[in-house]
């Protein structure tokens, strides 16, 4: 399911998955997906500069993800560590002036704040909370 609703400056988009797995020997995902994005648009200064103030809310049920193995480079079925259920949150700003666009990100902004048990699959823990930026700029002649 995907939606995108637009109210005045506001810009909201979501996105949810369902997944059935019939034989669960075979490979695990969680039930449930969904992710939702948040904006405020504004443009400042007669049109001169436009910015998007925003976040991003990505969130799977919990379920046995299947482990994997450095050694033999695959993953297996496992049963003792559930992983999801756990809010990943990127908040950002993204500005435009003319030809040049800039962006800031700061990723996992809820990193420790609600426990450190967020695992893309067990024993291999999502990334902390990091900042980025970058600058793109066209130029023509």
């Amino acid at each position: 399911i995907y939606d995108d609703i637009t109210l005045g400056k506001f810009d909201i988009s979501a996105k949810a998955v369902y997944q059935f797995v019939s034989d669960k020997s075979i490979i695990r995902l969680p039930e449930f997906m969904g992710k939702v994005s948040f904006q405020f648009y504004q443009p400042m200064f007669q049109g001169a500069l436009y910015s998007r103030i925003g976040f991003d809310v990505l969130y799977t049920t919990s379920y046995y993800a299947d482990s994997y193995n450095a050694a033999t480079r695959a993953f297996y079925i496992q049963n003792d560590k559930k992983t999801g259920n756990y809010p990943y949150i990127d908040a950002y700003i993204k500005l435009q002036v003319k030809r040049a666009r800039i962006f800031l990100m700061f990723t996992h902004a809820n990193s420790g704040l609600m426990g450190y048990n967020y695992y893309l699959t067990p024993h291999y823990p999502m990334k902390d909370r990091y900042f980025k930026y970058g600058v793109s700029w066209y130029f023509h002649d």
